[in-house]
């Protein structure tokens, strides 16, 4: 698989991520929760988006199996990376900080203490969203991979 075609593959991830986000975020939210929906609705939501693109783009990825699926999982997870960064150093995200420290130690910090609680927490942040989606993209590029039979030669 080449790298254009790793691209390509982002870009219909990301597609495929913008239509089904949010259904998936009222179906289970509503279900489930806030917080523990989210978690569900991320989960099921790389699932599917990863078992739609195994399926679609399964000629590229069957050329080199475990380097294909490698690839995409690595961009993906940088993309993933990216955006937890984001959201964990939005002022939403300092507040969390924040709040969670003071719910288990409930004393007070310096400033350079914030910060290195606020990049503790944005660290644990990513490195959940990122394992969770690794593990179910991986999971989803194979069997969706598997899932279309190739063509007969």
């Amino acid at each position: 698989m080449k790298n254009g075609d790793v691209l390509i593959v982002m870009a219909t991830m990301i597609v495929i991520t913008a239509f089904i986000a949010y259904p998936f975020d009222l179906v289970f939210i509503s279900a489930l929760g806030l917080i523990n929906g989210m978690y569900a609705s991320i989960v099921v939501g790389t699932l599917v988006n990863a078992l739609i693109v195994g399926v679609v783009f399964a000629g590229k990825i069957r050329e080199s199996r475990w380097a294909a699926i490698a690839k995409i999982t690595v961009v993906w997870e940088s993309v993933w990376y990216i955006l937890s960064t984001i959201l964990g150093y939005s002022p939403n995200g300092t507040t969390y900080a924040q709040q969670s420290y003071n719910g288990q130690y409930g004393t007070t910090l310096s400033v350079s203490q914030w910060i290195t609680w606020q990049v503790m927490t944005v660290d644990w942040y990513v490195l959940m969203m990122v394992a969770l989606t690794m593990v179910f993209t991986i999971i989803g590029l194979y069997i969706g991979s598997m899932l279309r039979k190739p063509k007969k030669t």
